[in-house]
């Protein structure tokens, strides 16, 4: 039995102020040259909390000291990537309240103006 879906997990940060979001361009993945807000799928029995932290880390440099969890969305969108046709991303979101460090150069990262 094929499914028609393929299913995406992952927990993302929010990290903004009143003028800016901080996202990211997806450089590799069935998401490239995607923007993003940080973050991504969990490792083998990592906590979503954990995983936020982690995903953070690795795509701003940025560390997350203080955070909640705002909320959790599910959506589908057609998607064209290797069999499957379709997609169902769920995402656990989170506030960032507080990092520690300076988002890295080395990273495609952004800081997008909103009104």
């Amino acid at each position: 039995m094929s499914s028609k879906y393929h299913r995406a997990f992952g927990c993302y940060g929010i990290i903004a102020d009143q003028q800016k979001l901080l996202v990211i361009k997806k450089t590799g993945g069935p998401y490239i040259n995607r923007y993003d807000l940080p973050g991504g799928s969990l490792e083998d029995g990592e906590a979503l909390t954990e995983a936020v932290v982690r995903e953070v880390r690795e795509e701003t440099g940025l560390t997350a000291l203080a955070f909640k969890q705002v909320g959790v969305t599910s959506f589908k969108y057609p998607w064209d990537y290797e069999s499957w046709h379709y997609n169902q991303h769920i995402c656990v979101l989170y506030d960032i309240e507080q990092t520690k460090g300076n988002v890295q150069a080395a990273w495609t990262s952004f800081l997008v103006r909103t009104r």
